[in-house]
């Protein structure tokens, strides 16, 4: 069978002909640190034989096995070393290469599929991270379906430390595979909660986060399977590790914009999971702004004798606006707020819930309620009866007071001149 597959490749393949090579895409190359639970493919592996394999080319690729660990040479730079995998239903088929622990050591990894009708190699994947990285990718497989691995030294090699390899088969992906590289990563935006699947314990699920502006969020990682453990990595726009976070903690995030990618591996077993991305949680205000459209000519700051503060008409909508910040003094993007206003002698309040934009502003109207008057400003012309108006801004998620103010809340006058 080995012998017609490659056979018909070598006479009929017009892109790739037998030792011939195709340009790698381009792809960020820096190192990227591995899963925490990566597991150690030398215990098992089946080294080569012979160890100068003449693999140096598609026509003669070596078949491997499904969830077996090979180990194999690279001993020149540019040099390449195939295989090829059949896959007996659908599912998704993962690949990956752990090279030598040498940090001048730069293997990439491609995956090719075959058609069998014309012979071609189709489809490329490539894996270019760079020194020292473990190389992945996945593809949706095909039943009956031939897939062709190329090992790569872009950089370094050695005759006597092996590089390993993997090829694994999930039955039953979730919706976003493949996404095990970071050029697969699927791309989201906004407040997102993902529900997927880590199908092997090899598995690595990479989301891609956009932010136009600068954002302040939280970000929280959950497992849904008894016994299994998950972790998530964050990285920067060039791959840079902005640290890893544990299974049922949430962090907070302030990212400039950019685009920044969410690796979720496992560091014990297989199952769901859930990612969330959440709002900011405010932990104090800024100074209070206040209109009153309903009453516009004479809702502005006055002194009633207690200093100048915004009077605002009784029985009419006042509109407050104001800024959220979070326990790190930064804007307090998308936190919940709970604006709340109570005139003095009255039990009845006004009460509105808003979201706050992306830097941490809340806009929220609510209604000064009618009281009673119980103070007096003689303002010459007329007498001004008044009561007191007390603005109050709550953390909507954990009902602590942000901030408050007090205005003046006119209740009505009357004319007499001195």
């Amino acid at each position: 069978m080995r012998r017609k597959i490659l056979a018909f490749l070598c006479a009929s393949m017009a892109v790739l002909g037998c030792g011939s090579e195709q340009p790698l895409s381009q792809v960020p190359r820096v190192p990227v640190a591995p899963p925490e639970g990566m597991k150690t493919l030398s215990a098992s592996a089946a080294l080569m034989s012979p160890l100068a394999a003449n693999n140096h080319d598609p026509g003669q690729a070596i078949a491997i096995n499904l969830e077996t660990v090979y180990g194999d040479y690279l001993t020149a730079v540019g040099q390449e070393d195939w295989y090829y995998v059949y896959t007996p239903s659908a599912g998704k088929l993962t690949t990956l290469v752990v090279p030598p622990n040498d940090t001048t050591i730069d293997y990439d990894l491609s995956v090719f599929s075959l058609n069998a009708s014309t012979g071609y190699l189709e489809n490329q994947l490539d894996s270019m991270y760079g020194p020292g990285s473990t190389e992945q990718l996945s593809l949706s497989a095909s039943p009956g379906g031939y897939y062709f691995i190329r090992v790569t030294s872009y950089a370094g090699s050695s005759a006597t430390a092996p590089f390993y390899l993997l090829a694994t088969f999930s039955p039953n992906p979730d919706s976003a595979e493949p996404d095990d590289n970071v050029t697969q990563a699927r791309a989201v935006s906004g407040l997102p909660t993902l529900q997927r699947t880590i199908d092997n314990v090899y598995d690595q699920d990479w989301v891609a986060y956009q932010v136009t502006t600068q954002t302040n969020l939280r970000v929280r990682l959950d497992g849904q399977t008894a016994g299994s453990t998950f972790f998530l990595d964050i990285f920067n726009s060039n791959l840079g590790s902005m640290g890893r976070g544990s299974q049922g903690s949430t962090y907070s995030l302030s990212l400039s914009p950019g685009t920044y990618y969410f690796r979720i591996a496992s560091s014990s077993g297989t199952g769901s999971y859930t990612l969330s991305l959440s709002p900011s949680v405010a932990s104090r205000i800024g100074t209070l702004s206040y209109i009153q459209p309903c009453w516009a000519s004479d809702a502005h700051p006055v002194n009633y004798g207690y200093g100048m503060r915004f009077r605002a008409k009784e029985g009419c909508e006042l509109i407050v606006t104001g800024q959220a910040f979070d326990s790190n003094q930064q804007a307090a993007s998308f936190a919940r707020v709970s604006v709340v206003f109570q005139t003095e002698g009255i039990t009845n309040i006004s009460r509105k819930d808003v979201v706050a934009d992306v830097f941490g502003y809340f806009t929220a109207s609510v209604l000064v309620p009618y009281g009673y008057g119980l103070h007096y400003y003689d303002n010459w012309v007329s007498g001004h009866y008044w009561d007191w108006g007390y603005v109050d801004v709550y953390s909507t998620d954990t009902a602590a007071l942000l901030g408050s103010d007090s205005i003046y809340a006119f209740s009505y006058q009357l004319y007499q001149p001195h």
